[in-house]
């Protein structure tokens, strides 16, 4: 469906850019890993996890 259809967008796409944020849509999080940046789709701070050591950052409003 849908979901499948957009889920093979993002991934080829990144694929395509070897996930190189500079070459990924502004739109996209990851271009914005940083605790300063702001989501680029409703502005809310990034967030910082860690999980198993490893660092992710995430919009808290966007992605709950």
């Amino acid at each position: 469906g849908e979901l499948h259809r957009a889920l093979l967008h993002v991934l080829r796409l990144a694929i395509e850019r070897q996930a190189d944020p500079e070459q990924l849509p502004d739109s996209w999080l990851l271009p914005h890993r940083s605790t300063e940046a702001r989501c680029p789709r409703c502005g809310t701070s990034i967030e910082k996890i860690e999980t198993a050591g490893r660092a992710g950052y995430r919009c808290p409003k966007c992605q709950v």
